[in-house]
């Protein structure tokens, strides 16, 4: 995966390099396999400026939170998205001053912008990871915050890739 062209600085509404926090802020934490990953995104929460990318997932455990159907999908923040699909998402004025509104119909559609959060930690189908997930009034998932909910199942451990902190699946158990 190349460097994103758009990196993106978030705040959280609270410390995301603590599991505690992170087990009571999730609506749902799973051990689940990465079985695929959409190839683009879209900006699924209008004028967010934040495309979220489709992750399938094979679910082999609930650490908290209803059960879950075993093959499921998340939305991930983050990804590639068509400069046709930024145009569609952005401001009219924002448009304007990026230039986006000068491309032809062919430049909006055939060139891309990547995006992510700067604490990002890439999926890989066929890894498992425990995934913290917040669930949205639509009931759609959402993995997050960014990479900080994201551990690498390494045998009886679990690793955040961003922190590098190790811990058990066990710790997020509701």
């Amino acid at each position: 995966m190349s460097e994103p062209d758009v990196v993106v600085s978030a705040m959280w509404a609270f410390d995301v390099t603590n599991i505690e926090e992170i087990r009571e802020h999730a609506d749902l934490i799973v051990t689940a396999e990465v079985t695929k990953i959409a190839d683009r995104a879209s900006f699924t929460i209008p004028g967010s400026g934040m495309p979220y990318t489709k992750v399938s997932l094979r679910v082999t455990d609930v650490l908290k939170g209803p059960a879950i159907e075993s093959d499921f999908t998340a939305l991930y923040p983050g990804g590639t998205v068509t400069l046709q699909q930024v145009l569609d998402d952005s401001p009219k004025e924002s448009a304007e001053k990026s230039g986006l509104t000068s491309l032809s119909t062919d430049e909006l559609r055939e060139q891309t912008q990547t995006y992510a959060y700067d604490e990002q930690t890439r999926l890989v189908p066929g890894s498992t990871y425990v995934l913290a997930l917040g669930r949205s009034e639509d009931g759609t998932y959402t993995i997050g915050p960014a990479g900080f909910a994201v551990f690498l199942v390494q045998g009886e451990t679990i690793v955040n890739d961003v922190t590098g902190d190790k811990y058990t699946p066990a710790d997020l158990r509701e």
